[in-house]
């Protein structure tokens, strides 16, 4: 400003308002009249001189053109300009969300692009990066909360319940996404899904209600059988087939399955005793020991001079008799019939005979 001075002004001039750095110079003028005012290089890089100069000065904010002095406005500062854009942008960041990304990519971009001795001048380095990493932060947790909330969601498959525990498990999803959307760290959201799961896992599917009720089926039915006799078996040999008809699962849900193996083993305890009960001949065995033996007829002599066989069933001259297989007590007193009625005819005979020889002796 000294040297611009110097060739603006002749000798007797007069000079208004001149300020000038004491520790540059003696004086504000060499020659001539005027007020001028000796200050420290601290007050002339201040505002409140910038302020005293009005529109027609600007700062050299970081002293890249005039040192720090004041600039007329015509003086470009480009470069301080670009330093300012870079401040505002940061500044500008405010409290860090997800949606400050725009922002803070915004900023960042703004600083990579300074020149490398202007990037000292930057007073907001250090926000920039923390907003970055609060950013990173926020990012990670919401990546973690969509993956449980996926997880969560594909942990059970509606399609295995029933009606009623398929809108439970709507609840139970719902309220766990709650849950991890308001989780403050990744330890709060691994917390909510374990919660999330373990609620769902009390939940019963359509198959493991099926094969509670059937084992419930089985075992009501075991506990029916009652004191096992020789009428039970039709019982518990159906209870057995509904049984081994059980999936595995539902085998192990059947409680008096021990019941259904007693009685069967005292059923076959039965059937043995049974089996091997003395028949009427005194032997044991089936009926076959009871049927009649088939014995040679017995003959006798008829009246008439021809020959008389009874046999089961038949006569000797070929014709069917009317009669069925007797037992050999049956067979016996037929015989002895026929030989009393042997007898009356004999002795007919005799008594004949001997009426007869009487008469040829008168």
């Amino acid at each position: 400003m000294r040297a611009q001075l110097s060739v603006c002004l002749t000798s007797g001039s007069t000079v208004s308002e001149c300020y000038y750095d004491a520790a540059q110079c003696d004086k504000g003028i060499s020659s001539g009249s005027g007020d001028t005012a000796a200050m420290s290089r601290e007050s002339m890089c201040s505002g409140e001189l910038l302020a005293l100069l009005g529109a027609g000065f600007k700062a050299d904010s970081y002293g890249l053109v005039n040192g720090g002095y004041p600039l007329t406005y015509w003086q470009p500062t480009d470069d301080a300009d670009e330093i300012d854009n870079v401040n505002e942008l940061i500044s500008a960041i405010g409290e860090v969300t997800l949606d400050s990304a725009d922002a803070i990519i915004a900023a960042r971009n703004a600083y990579d692009n300074l020149e490398d001795e202007l990037k000292a001048h930057v007073s907001g380095l250090e926000q920039l990066t923390a907003a970055e990493q609060a950013l990173a932060a926020l990012q990670t947790l919401r990546e973690t909360k969509d993956t449980a909330i996926r997880e969560l969601r594909e942990y059970k498959a509606p399609e295995d319940y029933r009606e009623i525990e398929r809108a439970q498990l709507e609840l139970i999803i719902t309220e766990g996404n709650a849950a991890i959307e308001t989780a403050a760290d990744a330890d709060a959201v691994r917390a909510a899904l374990v919660d999330a799961k373990a609620k769902l896992n009390e939940l019963k599917t359509d198959a493991v209600l099926t094969d509670e009720e059937s084992a419930a089926r089985v075992s009501d039915t075991i506990a029916s059988i009652g004191d096992v006799t020789l009428d039970s078996g039709t019982l518990i040999e159906s209870i057995r087939a509904a049984y081994d008809s059980l999936s595995d699962t539902a085998k192990t849900l059947v409680n008096n399955y021990n019941v259904l193996t007693a009685a069967e083993d005292k059923l076959a305890e039965l059937r043995r005793d049974e089996d091997n009960k003395p028949k009427p001949d005194g032997k044991p065995g089936s009926d076959t020991d009871n049927k009649p033996e088939n014995k040679p007829s017995d003959t006798k002599p008829s009246t008439d001079g021809s020959t008389s066989g009874i046999t089961n069933g038949s006569s000797t001259n070929g014709e069917r008799e009317n009669v069925t297989s007797p037992a050999t007590s049956d067979r016996s007193m037929a015989v002895i019939s026929v030989l009393a009625f042997g007898a009356v005819l004999s002795a007919a005979f005799v008594l004949d005979r001997s009426k007869y020889k009487g008469k040829e002796q008168k």
